[in-house]
């Protein structure tokens, strides 16, 4: 937007001359088309206007352009007319952190009304919305936007980026570039450690681990855990006025980062909260609770020892940052995962998994509760990898108020354990969670059928055994219903695409080839089991309050039953919800769709995509304190 500019500063002119350099590296000139760019953090504008019926995504923007200019308010008309005579750029950062069900739905209904309307004017307006994977069920106006999945880096495309972050970091040090570089490059060769070489972010903070001569791990959480603990000594070992702090009440310190991100991955699961943050006194307070616990006397003479704390966690450490006027927290959320990970895996060991159970079904906390998982497996105790893999195979089973036997995450839990290379060296337990995680064959056809897809062919590339592991798998749902059947044929046309790479093995694109087993027969579509579904509900033994909410769910369900499309109606979505939420209600309606699940292909897709999503999202942060 500004290059030719007569009125530039120098450092203006340094961010154009870099721009122009960095695009020149992936063979790109400076756009021609020059777009008005604005990025909205969607945990802002949720929480500030998460509740409001009438903000529009206009109307923010048009406050963030009034508060960034010198020149007064900005109206809302302005901007509109000003998008119909120029083309804009708008991202739409972070949906994945709007998870409470209400706002979250409100949300997209702003970014549907913005793209239609603006569709409506003839406007030329490019949007980029932006979520994490997990837990994204919304099909949002198909018509307007399509789905791009990022891939992971390649190895080589790991190692060329870790090369330049390193030369940024270490500028003209050459030896200790060498030596990180080194490093990289023998850690793409290693098949244990170069699924860690897969994000920006886990690669930079490889190089910093490296460079201090830290230890790599083959899972993330030995990953971000290992950063912490090279920040932390890097900073206990430098002379300066709070390195004694640092030295004496590490345990003190490490524990107030657990208990802060704890309770920030807790509030911003809230409606109002998405954006959380802990305000100077809250930061004192959680830092007196530490210190009170601990024996210490933070109202009396270690009063100072609670402020020089917080100075160190703030200054020293600075995981924890200041966010302009709004206080503090994790500047990034995978720290402030990690850390809720650690306070949730403090104490028993069958507390800690009744607490996984827990949060295991919410996407809010799925990266949480995967580098919980992988604190457990980091340890040599057997019983705590038993523990774990028993509670993944587990999960499903008596989980009415999410029909998790209809709708299972088992699977899907096992095969995120098994992708992120926690249970790689253990035979024993690996062999488990991939035998679990290949039930996803079986279900009906799933939007993130293609991340399943990758996820296997990157476990069948690891070797032989692990690769006939997959073949059986596939030769099991081949074999089976009509519903396994497809969705194994679909898995096999996805191979081919997926299976790409420097490190691929050949043997790996055979699984596209796998045919059932040899004098199998397939088995017969079932009979419908409607009339069973409704002797289930009849002969339950319900309360007259829960027979009513039942009632009007087993309608909405046989209405939702009938639908093809996505755009399935409030009422009767709100209808399942209410009978689920009731523990009777759950328990007829489990047993009841138990009889027709294994036919009724479409019902599942709209309970697993249009009324389950809300039952996941419901907020369990309280529960988990």
């Amino acid at each position: 937007m500004l290059a030719g500019a007569s009125d530039l500063s120098r450092e203006h002119q340094e961010v154009i001359s870099g721009m122009e350099g960095a695009l020149k590296r992936f063979g790109r000139a400076m756009p021609q088309h020059r777009r008005w760019a604005m990025r909205i953090d969607l945990a802002e504008y949720a929480h500030e206007h998460g509740f409001e019926e009438d903000s529009t995504l206009i109307r923010y923007i048009a406050e963030r352009v009034s508060k960034r200019s010198n020149l007064g308010n900005v109206m809302p008309s302005a901007l509109l007319a000003w998008m119909k005579r120029w083309p804009w750029f708008l991202v739409l950062d972070g949906l994945d952190e709007v998870t409470e069900p209400t706002v979250r739905k409100r949300l997209i209904e702003r970014v549907t009304e913005l793209v239609t309307h603006a569709e409506a004017d003839d406007c030329d307006l490019f949007v980029v919305l932006t979520t994490r994977p997990i837990g994204y069920t919304e099909n949002i106006a198909p018509t307007q936007f399509e789905r791009i999945d990022l891939d992971y880096l390649e190895p080589r495309q790991a190692v060329h980026y870790g090369t330049l972050v390193t030369k940024v970091r270490l500028r003209n040090d050459l030896d200790r570039i060498e030596k990180v570089v080194r490093q990289l490059e023998k850690a793409a060769e290693d098949e244990a450690l170069r699924n860690l070489l897969r994000t920006p972010l886990q690669v930079l903070i490889m190089t910093i681990i490296v460079g201090a001569a830290g230890r790599l791990a083959p899972d993330r959480f030995s990953l971000f855990w290992g950063y912490y603990d090279i920040v932390f000594r890097r900073e206990r070992d430098k002379q300066t006025s709070l390195n004694r702090i640092l030295q004496e009440h590490g345990q003190q310190i490490q524990q107030l980062h657990e208990r802060i991100g704890f309770e920030l991955q807790a509030r911003s699961e809230a409606g109002d909260r998405s954006n959380a943050t802990l305000t100077h006194q809250e930061l004192e307070d959680f830092t007196w609770e530490v210190l009170h616990e601990a024996g210490f006397k933070p109202s009396g003479i270690d009063a100072d020892l609670r402020s020089k704390i917080v100075a160190a966690a703030t200054r020293r450490l600075v995981l924890i940052a200041p966010r302009g006027d709004e206080g503090y927290g994790f500047d990034v959320r995978s720290l402030q995962e990690l850390m809720a990970a650690m306070y949730l895996t403090a104490g028993p060991l069958d507390v800690v998994t009744a607490r996984l159970r827990t949060a295991a079904p919410s996407p809010h906390w799925r990266n949480t509760w995967i580098f919980a998982a992988g604190r457990l497996f980091s340890t040599p105790q057997h019983h705590e990898h038993k523990a774990l893999v028993e509670l993944v195979e587990s999960i499903d089973d008596g989980a009415h108020a999410r029909l998790g036997h209809v709708v299972p995450i088992g699977p899907r839990l096992a095969l995120e354990l098994i992708d992120d290379g926690m249970a790689r060296s253990l035979p024993k337990w690996r062999d488990r969670l991939i035998a679990h995680g290949l039930r996803v064959l079986q279900e009906p056809i799933s939007t993130d059928l293609h991340a399943v897809a990758r996820i296997l062919a990157r476990f069948a590339d690891v070797g032989d055994e692990q690769r006939k592991t997959v073949a059986e798998g596939l030769r099991d749902a081949l074999g089976g219903s009509q519903i396994a059947r497809s969705t194994a044929e679909i898995f096999q046309a996805l191979v081919g695409l997926v299976h790409e790479g420097p490190y691929s093995r050949p043997g790996t694109r055979g699984l596209a080839e796998v045919l059932r087993r040899p004098g199998g027969s397939m088995l017969p579509a079932p009979a419908d089991g409607w009339a069973d579904f409704d002797d289930e509900i009849a002969t339950h033994p319900l309360s007259e309050d829960a027979l009513g909410k039942v009632t009007s769910a087993v309608a909405a369900i046989r209405r939702m039953s009938q639908q093809s499309g996505t755009d399935w109606d409030e009422k009767d979505v709100d209808a399942i919800i209410a009978g689920l939420a009731d523990d009777q209600g759950a328990l007829a309606l489990a047993a009841a769709l138990h009889h027709v699940t294994a036919h009724e292909w479409n019902l599942v897709r709209v309970l697993r995509d249009g009324v389950l999503p809300a039952v996941y999202r419901a907020a369990v942060g309280e529960l988990l304190r």
